[in-house]
């Protein structure tokens, strides 16, 4: 990623918690955000994994995999905030920014983990489109879709999504599994700030 800001910073609560939540964190001189509590997992959380040819199911408790989601829709900001002790901020900020921890920096003489800000760039460049495209008849539902309100009337669905990711993805994260999820449900609660809302 290429470098916005050249110098360490080290965020800080303004406010540590509202009655619903919700807190105030001050960036640098140039970004605040407003977040509030995230919830984009279910109750239970099915992790499936292989151990060689055998598969592994791990239930998974949602509340706690996202104890530490934040969001600030304005800012379209997405980030887990870890303080134990240190503020720690991971995530996006906006659709160009990425904010990260830096402990290779020097902490401050309060001893603040210093952060740095880092722009996403455009595209998906040197990805490739491996994707398999059915065939254009596959999805004729014409003769199914005749009366399909009457049959099905949900004011609500609840969509399952189903993320594959190979070792070599998960070793990004030290093979920490817990640190996966907390980033595909990062990018899961971006996503959520680009759809237009339609209710």
């Amino acid at each position: 990623p290429s470098l916005v800001v050249t110098r360490p910073f080290r965020p800080s609560l303004l406010e540590e918690r509202g009655s619903d939540g919700s807190r105030v964190l001050k960036i640098n001189e140039d970004i605040t955000l407003n977040l509030k509590k995230s919830s984009v997992l279910g109750e239970e959380f099915l992790l499936k994994s292989y151990v060689g040819d055998v598969e592994k199911h791990t239930y998974m408790d949602g509340s706690y995999l996202e104890e530490d989601l934040f969001h600030d829709a304005d800012a379209m900001a997405s980030l887990t905030l870890s303080n134990n002790g240190e503020l720690q901020v991971e995530g996006v900020i906006g659709p160009k920014l990425r904010i990260m921890p830096a402990p290779e920096q020097e902490r401050s003489s309060e001893g603040h983990v210093a952060h740095m800000i880092y722009e996403i760039p455009d595209g998906h460049s040197g990805l490739h489109d491996d994707a398999v495209h059915p065939p254009e008849n596959y999805f004729n539902v014409s003769e199914r879709a005749v009366n399909m309100n009457d049959i099905y009337n949900a004011k609500i669905i609840y969509p399952e999504l189903f993320v594959l990711v190979d070792t070599a993805f998960l070793q990004q994260f030290r093979g920490e599994e817990t640190k996966l999820i907390k980033y595909v449900c990062k990018n899961c609660q971006c996503d959520e700030f680009k759809v237009p809302k339609r209710f």
